[in-house]
């Protein structure tokens, strides 16, 4: 009992530190600008023209990041807000706060060095895992999603042990219409007012399973994803409909006994080696979700720059063939995830070589296979990269085939680029068409104070019936 007063009295006497708070800058944070006027001819029509364009940019920072914190010994409550970031005003800018937020950060009572308890919403669903690549990175188009439960409201328990492993325990509960968060909609990610208008009325069935049953054979496909509710949540959903419509069930908000748990241990007794377990359920609704993820990557040293690094994400959930796995290894060389490109190829790429892969156990799922690498080591000013995509090995379609490299002569920088894309890495780039493209362009700089001057060509779809020649571009940019 006493304890339990003393935890209470850490929440409502909290003794703040006031180090690294937000401070008033008002300086110039960015003050930029450029202009070109680029020449050019298309090579399918004959025809030329000049196009000029102008760039500038003033930002000012009115605030610092920063944060403030509580401190404590013994049993304490620990509150920390920070902002995201520098409050930066741009010119023409409508936003009030420069494009900076200020977020509750933790909010825990510290039982004692090991034990916490969180007091913020969370999630019992785990999972997401995307491998590092040597290109692609960034897209996680090789992943896994998170599994698990959809409460959010309640504490969780995190029991850190230094060097050996960190434990977090979820407890949480949803309100009665659990679905509310995704926005409410029809269980087939509808219209609301279309429930009312369904030949399927929940008043007339039983038994939910019977509704259930009588729904889906209404619509041929249950929607269920990112841009409607998960099929949980949809399912949920229709079971709260039924039973409002059999006993006068209504929306008891929080106080709606609609409970879950979850757990997530992360190892860290092992140098270089990352590995989590998560788990996840829920006891209420007509599914009771659950899910199991387990990702683990392990970086072995070869020599003092090389090194490989086998990755591996699974997860499963209560549906039926949800086991999936994503799995990738990286020979690696340099710096992973680097934020640059080249033309075509995606940002975050990392010095190496990888494949990578995903399984599900629904034997209908597609097997892809994803080849990648990347170097700006090997050769001084030299960057060269290459990606090929497979989304099916069955069919074995090649998706994607890009190679590209750029050289820095130092003030003369040549750059080629060739791709080749159908529904694969590009297509959001090429439009979702079959395309095949070539890039060839130099920039020259250092021949006029703070001008740019740059030859390219490129390509039109040379699979194209049409069109197919392309453009030559002659430019001239200044800038700073």
């Amino acid at each position: 009992m006493k304890k339990a007063l003393v935890i209470l009295l850490a929440l409502s006497m909290v003794f703040a530190a006031f180090a690294d708070e937000p401070a008033v800058k008002n300086e110039v944070a960015e003050f930029t600008g450029s202009a070109s006027v680029t020449w050019g001819v298309n090579l399918d029509t004959a025809k030329t023209g000049f196009k000029n364009d102008t760039s500038a940019s003033l930002k000012f920072t009115l605030l610092s990041s920063g944060d403030k914190a509580t401190s404590g010994e013994g049993v304490w409550g620990e509150l920390k807000i920070k902002t995201s970031g520098d409050s930066k005003f741009a010119t023409g800018s409508t936003d009030n706060f420069g494009g900076a937020s200020v977020s509750i950060d933790t909010a825990k009572i510290h039982i004692n060095d090991m034990i916490a308890i969180g007091i913020l919403s969370g999630s019992n669903a785990y999972g997401e895992y995307k491998p590092t690549l040597a290109v692609f990175s960034d897209k996680g188009h090789v992943k896994t999603d998170k599994v698990g439960g959809a409460v959010t409201q309640g504490i969780n328990v995190d029991v850190t042990l230094d060097k050996l492993l960190d434990l977090s325990v979820d407890f949480r509960s949803a309100p009665s219409a659990a679905y509310a968060e995704a926005g409410y909609k029809d269980a087939f990610g509808v219209d609301p007012t279309a429930a009312a208008k369904r030949s399927v009325k929940p008043e007339n069935f039983e038994t939910f399973e019977a509704y259930w049953a009588a729904l889906t054979a209404e619509n041929a496909t249950v929607k269920s994803n990112s841009d409607t509710i998960a099929a949980e949540n949809a399912k949920l959903q229709a079971y709260n409909d039924w039973k409002k419509a059999k006993d006068g069930y209504t929306d008891y908000g929080n106080y709606a006994n609609q409970y879950g748990i979850g757990a997530k241990l992360a190892l860290k007794a092992v140098d270089n080696l990352n590995l989590s377990v998560g788990f996840g359920m829920d006891f209420y609704g007509p599914t009771k979700p659950w899910g199991l993820a387990v990702a683990a990557d392990y970086k072995l040293g070869l020599t003092e720059t090389m090194y490989i690094k086998p990755q591996v994400g699974f997860t499963m959930s209560n549906k039926e063939k949800s086991g999936k796995i994503a799995t990738a290894l990286l020979v690696g060389w340099g710096s992973e995830n680097q934020d640059t490109n080249i033309k075509w190829i995606s940002k975050k790429v990392s010095d190496g070589f990888s494949v990578a892969t995903e399984i599900s156990l629904d034997s209908k799922e597609p097997i892809p296979l994803c080849v990648g690498v990347w170097d700006s080591t090997f050769v001084e000013n030299l960057k060269v990269g290459a990606q090929f995509h497979v989304a099916n090995l069955k069919a074995f379609a090649i998706n994607t085939l890009a190679v590209e490299f750029a050289y820095d002569l130092g003030g003369i920088k040549p750059a080629v680029a060739f791709a080749m894309d159908n529904g694969g890495d590009l297509a959001e780039t090429f439009k979702k068409e079959d395309a095949m493209k070539l890039y060839v362009g130099c920039d020259f700089t250092g021949f006029v104070a703070n001008t740019t001057f740059t030859v390219a060509y490129e390509s039109g779809n040379f699979k194209a019936s049409a069109n197919k020649l392309g453009t030559v571009n002659l430019t001239a940019k200044i800038s700073f």
